[in-house]
């Protein structure tokens, strides 16, 4: 008489992701070749059954590379981002050496920050504006314009010692008067 196992149970999988924690990830889209994304590991509560993981669909152009051992895997930035993808979604199969064998499937969002290679250029390096003394506090001075619209955030950092004449929105460029010129 020859006993054996049933194999119950799925296996089970589990992100760490780099470097967040959480079950999804975050590259920039000039991550090196080789970085680490996440590391999966699973298990199965069968007793002495190993898990083979891999990755069954999303990575149809081959940003990624698995490099699996017994029951993990680890998953890395296969080669350079060359087009301006914002997310992939990753399906991992986990699958034990049970029989019949039994698998699971998880999904893992990977999602591409773009990073700003180039600094904003001033339109003009110079602005010149005439004002009134009597000019009422909030009143609209100029506004700095940019090379590019991506998330910039102004800010006055020198005041040739005219402190808090002036203020800048933050989000738009537009500078106002903070206080009355002359009193």
């Amino acid at each position: 008489m020859h006993l054996t196992n049933t194999n119950l149970h799925d296996p089970e999988i589990n992100f760490r992701t780099y470097p967040t924690g959480s079950g999804v990830a975050y590259i920039s889209s000039e991550t090196a070749v080789g970085s680490t994304i996440a590391v999966i590991t699973a298990n199965d509560r069968d007793d002495g059954q190993d898990v083979r993981i891999s990755i069954i669909s999303g990575n149809d152009e081959n940003y990624f590379r698995l490099e699996s051992g017994k029951n993990y895997g680890i998953l890395r930035q296969n080669r350079l981002m060359d087009k301006p993808i914002k997310q992939f979604l990753l399906k991992f199969c986990a699958t034990d050496d049970g029989v019949p064998p039994r698998s699971l499937e998880r999904d893992l969002k990977v999602f591409v920050i773009k990073l700003n290679d180039t600094a904003p250029v001033l339109e003009e390096k110079f602005i010149k504006v005439d004002i009134f003394e009597t000019s009422p506090v909030g009143s609209f001075i100029a506004v700095v314009r940019t090379s590019t619209e991506e998330n910039l955030h102004f800010s006055i950092i020198e005041n040739s010692g005219n402190d808090e004449l002036f203020l800048v929105d933050e989000n738009t460029g537009k500078i106002r008067t903070s206080t009355l010129l002359f009193t």
